[in-house]
């Protein structure tokens, strides 16, 4: 049956993500509302999610096996991660409002939440990188700016690629 193959979809993304919106459900899953809604409904019914109220994630759902799960202090770390990642592409939306029309390489995941993106046009072949925006306050951007350069060029490195901006300001190359 669909329903339920759909369900066990929706149960494993929920299983790596380990809370999701509604929001998050549908950017990942392209679900229409109708589906997913339903679909939501019966899993809460089945007892194999529950709703919760996260602080700064908002209302979604939580595996009833996780209900025990305990925030843990997450370790200063950066990670880029490609449009296409399950990650970046669940938060579709979010990302979409916050980085607007900019031509997104790759989206910057800092201390565990999207803080960051990358910013050029993408091209067969080398290409530059126009600016690295970081939504950090000023001076958290300043200190990481070389923990945050690091992650971007290990992927945009010269000579092929250069890294022309970060944060509006140009970078001496």
């Amino acid at each position: 049956m669909w329903e339920e193959s759909a369900i066990q979809v929706l149960l494993r993304f929920i299983h790596a993500h380990v809370f999701a919106t509604l929001e998050q459900f549908k950017d990942w899953s392209r679900l229409s509302s109708k589906s997913l809604k339903e679909l939501l409904q019966n899993m809460e019914k089945k007892s194999l999610i529950i709703p919760k109220v996260v602080e700064g994630l908002g209302e979604g759902w939580i595996l009833a096996q996780d209900i025990s799960l305990k925030p843990s202090k997450i370790e200063p770390s950066v990670f880029m991660l490609h449009k296409s990642d399950i990650l970046a592409r669940s938060h579709t939306s979010e990302l979409k409002r916050r980085f607007g029309n900019r031509e997104v390489l790759q989206y910057l995941l800092i201390d565990g939440d999207f803080q960051g993106s990358v910013i050029g046009h993408w091209r067969i072949g080398p290409h530059d990188v126009d600016d690295i925006v970081v939504e950090l306050p000023a001076s958290e951007r300043i200190d990481r700016q070389q923990e945050i350069m690091n992650a971007v060029s290990w992927q945009y490195h010269p000579p092929h690629n250069r890294i022309l901006r970060y944060a509006g300001k140009e970078v001496d190359t």
